[in-house]
């Protein structure tokens, strides 16, 4: 799954590849991408650059094996019950200040794979940051073709997500880092 794609910085051509080339080796694979389209953002659309870009890349859903592998699903607040049906949670951007949506993934057992964008390995343990496609596509293959692997893949990011994003230790950081409140002020 990808959540939020309505930029081209998103790299939703990286998504569509990374699909593609797991269909060559198990057709089970789909992906969803939970996201405002793009002609519904309004500072995306009037990009003459922007719209040029998703214009290339959605006339690829018009050629197999895409026309098959991939659904957009409508954004919204419904994050929690998407993820029920999200294996694992693309982070594919360019760039990103914090991508919330592995976390999100991970939180609900998702397996998060991270493209090594500036900075991904200081948000998200190294385990998960790949840096090519054909690296996703291999972690993505050997976790979920055995179960052992896969059910191993999902507690570590369940409990990476709860050690790195829990409340209190979020708390923590940033009494640390303002150095004159207790936890207590800022809870």
């Amino acid at each position: 799954g990808m959540l939020g794609a309505s930029s081209s910085r998103k790299r939703l051509d990286l998504a569509f590849d990374l699909i593609e080339k797991l269909h060559e080796h198990e057709p089970r694979f789909k992906l969803h991408v939970k996201t405002a389209l793009p002609q519904d953002e309004k500072w995306v659309w009037d990009d003459e650059e922007e719209r040029d870009y998703f214009d290339r890349e959605l006339a690829r859903l018009e050629t197999d094996p895409l026309r098959d592998l991939v659904t957009f699903d409508r954004f919204g607040p419904d994050v929690a019950d998407w993820f029920r049906k999200i294996g694992f949670i693309l982070s594919v951007s360019d760039d990103e200040s914090f991508h919330l949506a592995p976390a999100e993934g991970m939180a609900s057992g998702t397996v998060p794979v991270v493209r090594n964008w500036p900075g991904a390995d200081s948000v998200y343990s190294s385990s998960w940051v790949l840096a090519t496609i054909d690296e996703m596509a291999y972690r993505i293959l050997s976790t979920s073709t055995n179960e052992a692997n896969w059910e191993r893949a999902q507690r570590a990011a369940r409990s990476e997500a709860e050690d790195r994003f829990a409340m209190s230790g979020v708390v923590a950081d940033w009494a640390n880092l303002l150095g004159r409140w207790s936890t207590d002020t800022l809870q």
